[in-house]
């Protein structure tokens, strides 16, 4: 159909770009993901405009309250409100994400592709030590951690990129593989390339789309783990804003305290991680042809 529509003058070839968009605005699931995503960094990046009070101000006078027009989501056991710490936790969650999915996605692409080039014994090793590195339990790697730099949120970056970085080895690696026995690929190695040219210039531009999916995954893992880690004490420390904490909190009150202490840090957590699937799932759909729809 499109080589008829070529021959039709004053016809115009869609470009690549304009044909990803239109697919990218088709796709529901791109859609529901980056809406909600674009939400959340719309909070974090605004969160002392749209918080209604201090995340950190306590009142002694005002604990444990029910919600109300003053405290939407009411406020937790040193008086403080639950909603404005709630939005201003999106940025620990978010920094989190971005930070943890960026590294792992960079180890990713520089150990991957040259394991994948080189091969040999250079790849037997990386993979090696990738199996080694996904059998290590993460929950024990953040404890070790924490013992060595203390509990901290970079405690909870420094774990979680570890134990991300296999997994964006494995998907570099593996659609390294396939791609570097393209003709293109062979022809260029022929002519005598360098190998950082054919890495990054031939090789990596086919393997974004496998790795920016697996960031957006790792991004959603990372923010459980940061909320897990900081529930166990292990992450980011009061009094600082996070959902981690809010929940840690609010296990400690739950019948006396109201509901809303558990189920808006819970809920914003269930709403981010969905997004951060559906976008991941959609780039998926966009970005490999095995489930590309045009």
């Amino acid at each position: 159909m499109n080589e008829q529509a070529s021959q039709v003058p004053g016809y115009q070839a869609e470009s690549p770009r304009g044909l990803f968009y239109r697919r990218f605005l088709r796709n529901k699931k791109t859609l529901i993901g980056s809406t909600l995503v674009l939400f959340f960094v719309f909070v974090a990046v605004f969160a002392p405009v749209l918080a209604p009070g201090s995340p950190f101000e306590i009142n002694a006078l005002a604990m444990f309250q029910a919600p109300s027009s003053q405290y939407f989501f009411g406020t937790d056991d040193l008086g403080r409100d639950v909603f404005s710490r709630a939005i201003f936790g999106a940025r620990i969650s978010l920094v989190t994400a971005f930070i943890v999915g960026l590294a792992s996605g960079a180890v990713g692409i520089l150990v991957g592709l040259p394991a994948a080039h080189y091969g040999g014994k250079f790849d037997l090793f990386v993979m090696r030590a990738v199996d080694v590195a996904v059998s290590f339990p993460w929950l024990l790697l953040a404890l070790l951690i924490a013992s060595i730099i203390g509990a901290s949120l970079t405690t909870v970056i420094v774990a979680l990129s570890i134990i991300s970085a296999p997994g964006a080895i494995r998907v570099a690696r593996g659609k390294a593989l396939s791609v570097k026995e393209e003709t293109y690929v062979i022809v260029a190695t022929a002519i005598g390339e360098s190998d950082s040219a054919i890495m990054f210039r031939y090789i990596l531009p086919n393997c974004v789309g496998p790795i920016l999916v697996q960031t957006t995954l790792t991004m959603s893992l990372s923010i459980l783990g940061e909320a897990g880690i900081s529930y166990l004490g292990f992450g980011t420390q009061p009094p600082t804003p996070s959902w981690g904490l809010m929940l840690a909190d609010a296990t400690d009150y739950l019948y006396s305290a109201p509901p809303t202490l558990v189920i808006l840090p819970g809920l914003l957590l269930l709403l981010l991680v969905l997004g951060l699937n559906f976008l991941g799932d959609g780039l998926r759909d966009l970005l490999d042809p095995k489930f590309r729809k045009l």
